[in-house]
């Protein structure tokens, strides 16, 4: 059995939030919004800190207007010289702005779907004034004047070091209907920003494979500054540490003797192997007397034979048989 270690009990940190807690309580959701996040299973903050990006997208680079190119995706800067806002009357909504920057101009669409519950360009009317600068991501289409169907936008406050959508690595998550992916993305920033992180891995296993700390490769997996395989390979070590402990609980709570002991008596043991015709390796000797030390412990066995193709596996199985059958037990093949 591996070693056990003692799991740290969650506690939160004054002003931070416990893990466990709903993600009815994150600003931002309430009940309703609550209930579209549990179509993902996404209960907790725990749940959304490991609801992880099914991919990411490089929007680390923001060309100038003149480098637009026809059917790339592109992240581009400007300050918004115009804007208008439409409703069509095939039931579709339309935000416009036409930015520009010291080498030439682009014209941006929004496109959502009318609603007669609230008004769906309420955020644009908004974010996109004339004067303000903006930093857009999305498809340039093919059209008489350069133009961007934008898929994501940030208004920017002076600074482009606060953005979360753009002009970064960007984490692209699976969503259900009622959650956008920047609605769900800004949560999960705002759940790695405000809650308690604890530390499952004891520091001395930690320390020996070098391992990052949950929260740092949590922060790193979710909005990377780069791309690093070591923040995989702490997630993947815990993951699977925390399995085995789980595993190794579990075997020890059921360690409670057999109500029998199986005993050797050779009766089809010693013929079945007198009449096999080849004589068993040191390998097959070793593996048959370690399983029957198990079988005529007073403790069940657990215990998984692996060896090459060819190298005896179903012969070693039949002792085991074998000598289950001795003491008028049943097996199985």
């Amino acid at each position: 059995m591996p070693e056990l270690y003692e799991v740290p009990r969650i506690k939160s940190n004054q002003g931070r939030l416990d893990i466990s807690t709903s993600v009815q309580y994150l600003k931002g959701v309430g009940p309703k919004m609550a209930a579209h996040l549990a179509k993902l299973g996404l209960m907790t903050v725990e749940d959304l800190l490991r609801h992880y990006p099914r991919e990411w997208e490089d929007r680390r680079q923001t060309l100038s207007l003149k480098e637009i190119q026809p059917d790339r995706e592109m992240t581009l800067r400007g300050e918004i010289l115009s804007s208008s806002f439409v409703e069509t009357s095939r039931g579709f909504a339309i935000a416009t702005a036409s930015i520009q920057d010291p080498t030439g101009q682009l014209q941006c669409k929004w496109m959502r779907r009318k609603s007669f519950q609230y008004d769906v360009l309420q955020t644009l009317k908004k974010d996109i004034q004339p004067g303000k600068t903006i930093l857009v991501h999305g498809k340039i289409a093919r059209d008489f004047v350069p133009t961007m169907i934008v898929e994501e936008y940030e208004v920017l406050n002076g600074t482009q070091a606060d953005s979360i959508h753009v002009n970064r690595i960007v984490p692209l998550y699976p969503v259900t209907e009622g959650i956008s992916v920047k609605f769900l993305r800004n949560l999960i920033h705002t759940a790695l920003s405000s809650a308690s992180i604890p530390e499952l891995l004891p520091e001395k296993v930690q320390s020996a494979h070098s391992l990052m700390r949950l929260e740092q490769a949590l922060q790193e997996y979710h909005f990377p500054t780069r791309f690093q395989e070591k923040v995989k390979e702490a997630l993947a070590f815990q993951e699977l540490f925390c399995f085995q402990t789980v595993l190794a609980l579990v075997r020890k709570k059921k360690e409670s003797p057999k109500t029998y002991r199986n005993q050797i008596h050779k009766k089809f043991l010693t013929p079945f192997k007198e009449k096999c015709g080849f004589e068993f390796t040191l390998s097959q000797k070793k593996v048959i007397r370690e399983i029957f030390e198990d079988m005529t412990s007073e403790f069940p066995m657990n215990r998984l034979l692996q060896g090459d193709v060819g190298s005896g596996k179903t012969i070693v199985a039949l002792c085991a048989m074998l000598l289950a059958c001795e003491n008028d037990l049943q097996s199985v093949l």
